[in-house]
């Protein structure tokens, strides 16, 4: 099968260390720079509905933070 003008274009740019979507030098992600990256996840985010977790809902509580002075006790013994 044949690739199409995008898909060499995006493979070319991601051989070129460059985002896929825009052209900009890329850093931290594999195929997309900062600024696509993140846009992506908010259109994701909104798309999706994404509420904070409510006691008595569906899903796993958020684990809660540790107090440094405890773990240091703990530690010392």
């Amino acid at each position: 099968m044949e690739e199409t003008k995008q898909q060499r274009w995006r493979r070319r740019k991601r051989e070129a260390g460059c985002c896929e979507n825009c052209g900009q030098p890329r850093e931290v992600y594999d195929r997309e720079c900062d600024s696509c990256h993140d846009a992506r996840m908010r259109r994701q985010r909104r798309g999706v509905g994404y509420r904070r977790w409510q006691p008595g809902g569906p899903g796993r509580p958020p684990k809660k933070r540790i107090d440094s002075d405890a773990v240091a006790r703990y530690n010392t013994g």
